[in-house]
């Protein structure tokens, strides 16, 4: 899967950014939602952040800490800092409220929404305990037609690709 998303050139991956974001953004768990626990992608990820945060909506973005991760609220995609595994982490210290949505990252999706993840298990158990629905973001090239799984892989609600 690393392979199969690095081998995106530079423009096919902004192009479907593109349909990712306005796709996102026409999903309707996202147009209800208004708390969105998201993540900020990296540069092998959906740019889903293409247009800015809905300043209608509350946000919160992920940090880890002591193996456990946590979400904060942000309000511009300007507040994060380099973290844990290298990813953007948001600088705030303000506690989120509960999510209405939840967007999640992996190297592979179902179109059924099983999730292949990074292997640090931290999506696994915090979806496992967060009853809000969730929505994984990938390349079209991500999404399989079967992904091997194991008692503590947890799903998302849907998948938004291109």
């Amino acid at each position: 899967m690393r392979e199969r998303i690095g081998g995106l050139v530079e423009e096919a991956r902004h192009e479907a950014s593109i349909v990712v974001a306005r796709r996102l953004r026409e999903h309707p768990l996202f147009c209800k939602a208004r708390v969105v626990y998201a993540f900020a992608p990296r540069c092998d990820e959906p740019d889903w952040t293409i247009g800015g945060l809905d300043v209608e909506k509350t946000w919160a973005f992920p940090r880890v800490e002591n193996g456990e991760m946590s979400f904060w609220r942000v309000s511009s995609m300007e507040d994060f800092s380099l973290g844990t595994f290298n990813i953007r982490e948001p600088l705030s210290r303000e506690v989120a409220p509960p999510p209405d949505l939840i967007l999640v990252p992996a190297l592979a999706f179902t179109a059924t929404g099983q999730r292949l993840g990074r292997g640090g298990g931290f999506y696994d158990r915090f979806l496992a305990e967060m009853p809000a629905p969730s929505l994984g973001i990938a390349f079209a090239c991500q999404v399989l037609g079967s992904l091997p799984t194991e008692e503590h892989d947890t799903s998302v609600t849907d998948v938004v690709t291109r």
